[in-house]
């Protein structure tokens, strides 16, 4: 059975299992510095981070990583899912959309007004996730970045 929930301090393996899946799968590597950094955000109260993680039969099988950016033109700001990695045995069963669906609740319950993210061009299978996801909701604007 399917279930979500925050991320907790106990379950350093199974995030950091995850993340570096998450990681190989973007072919990236960051230091050691800045995962211990980012487990150490993600379990701060007072970090902006919020992290969640879905279990299937009580396995830890994704993580989703998200935290609200302020914003010039709405009083709370807007909520940025950075990291969503879905274990690839446990894709297909619905755990990223649940995933999406737990950051949409807790954007609407800290009072944000939109949830984004960003993806890879060439991530096809997420990207059939992502536009059945935002079908009709998405605001028209086309996200840009820049790497300084």
């Amino acid at each position: 059975m399917l279930s979500l929930r925050a991320l907790a301090s106990d379950d350093y393996q199974s995030w950091k299992r995850l993340w570096d899946g998450y990681l190989s799968f973007y072919k990236t590597e960051l230091s050691d510095e800045i995962t211990a950094n980012t487990w150490r955000e993600l379990n701060d109260s007072k970090s902006l981070i919020t992290g969640f993680v879905a279990e299937i039969d009580s396995k830890v099988c994704a993580i989703a990583h998200c935290f609200l950016r302020p914003s010039t033109w709405h009083p709370v700001g807007y909520l940025y899912l950075e990291d969503l990695f879905v274990d690839p045995e446990s894709r297909g069963a619905g755990v990223g959309r649940a995933l999406l669906d737990k950051a949409a609740e807790y954007g609407r319950e800290i009072g944000a007004e939109r949830l984004y993210w960003i993806t890879k061009e060439d991530n096809a299978q997420a990207r059939v996730l992502y536009d059945s996801f935002v079908k009709g909701a998405a605001t028209g604007f086309i996200q840009y970045e820049y790497l300084l």
